[in-house]
């Protein structure tokens, strides 16, 4: 997905858009069916928008762009193990898929 400023758009309307769209995105990858294809598209977008928020840092009170660096972070976090599972279990299925 690319970043797109429309034509007399506010930048901060820009970036509000932007964001509600990326988190979108992340809910919606979740709801799909292949689980380890959801995970990893989810974690892009979860880092998308852990990138455009540290490059509106100086928009941000101090406090409050670390509070939402942290839950972006967390969040992706939380979802890691799961995909990490998956990948797993499609190596070990090829591997017994090879010797057998």
């Amino acid at each position: 997905m690319s970043y797109r400023i429309e034509k007399d758009e506010a930048l901060s309307d820009a970036l509000g858009r932007i964001a509600a769209e990326e988190i979108a995105l992340a809910l919606a990858e979740l709801r799909r069916p292949n689980r380890a294809q959801a995970m990893h598209n989810t974690r892009k977008s979860l880092k998308r928008l852990r990138s455009l928020l540290r490059s509106l840092r100086v928009a941000f009170p101090g406090d409050l762009f670390r509070r939402e660096n942290r839950r972006l972070a967390a969040a992706g976090r939380k979802i890691a193990p799961l995909r990490d599972v998956h990948v797993q279990l499609q190596t070990l299925g090829r591997l017994r898929a090879a010797t057998g």
